[in-house]
């Protein structure tokens, strides 16, 4: 027989317990972050394509306000866009989805990004790859990416999304169109910055 005190215990431990398995699976959420440039290519791709968004860049909750894309002076780069003080960055249009996984898959994008971070210099931006993905010609060029290419194949890769299509014919506003994704948040920069959308 257990005594009081026993049986407290032993109710401390297994409520505890359950907690600890509760947080071990706990959906993890990654984001996925769309902006609306307003450089040439940024022009180009709006008149080809009538989208709205130009940028994808991709983050996860535990780096709160840090993103990871392709760029064209650079390659492959971190990002802070919430950070900003220019009025005109945190005037940029923007949508913030999110997209709930499993642990394992999780960490799977993590290790995947950071690959990425260490490999930073072997890496380019694809000029010639978006060109063509305009025309919706797949092309796929050892090391050398765009941002909506990186943030599909990147998702792909870690088993966190079903792709519609080929990554390097994937164009940031496609990712409007995944019902896997949950959009979170749509204004400008700035306004986001002031949201608590962890």
């Amino acid at each position: 027989m257990l005594y009081k005190d026993e049986q407290i215990l032993l109710g401390m431990d297994s409520s505890m317990e359950h907690g600890v398995m509760m947080r071990e699976h706990r959906p993890k959420t990654i984001y996925i972050l769309l902006t609306a440039y307003t450089d040439f290519l940024a022009i180009v791709m709006r008149i080809m394509t009538f989208g709205r968004y130009t940028h994808a860049s991709i983050g996860t909750e535990d780096q709160r306000g840090i993103f990871f894309s392709f760029v064209t002076k650079g390659g492959f780069h971190t990002e802070r866009p919430l950070n900003s003080r220019r009025a005109k960055k945190r005037k940029r249009k923007c949508a913030l989805y999110r997209l709930e996984t499993s642990e394992e898959i999780y960490q799977a994008v993590k290790e995947n990004l950071a690959n990425f971070s260490m490999e930073a210099n072997n890496y380019r931006y694809s000029f010639f790859g978006v060109a063509l993905c305009l025309i919706r010609i797949p092309y796929r060029n050892r090391n050398t990416y765009f941002c909506s290419q990186f943030v599909s194949e990147l998702l792909m890769l870690s088993g966190a999304l079903k792709l519609r299509k080929q990554p390097c014919l994937y164009l940031p506003d496609d990712f409007r169109r995944q019902s896997e994704l949950q959009l979170c948040f749509q204004g400008t920069l700035g306004e986001l910055s002031e949201t608590n959308y962890y």
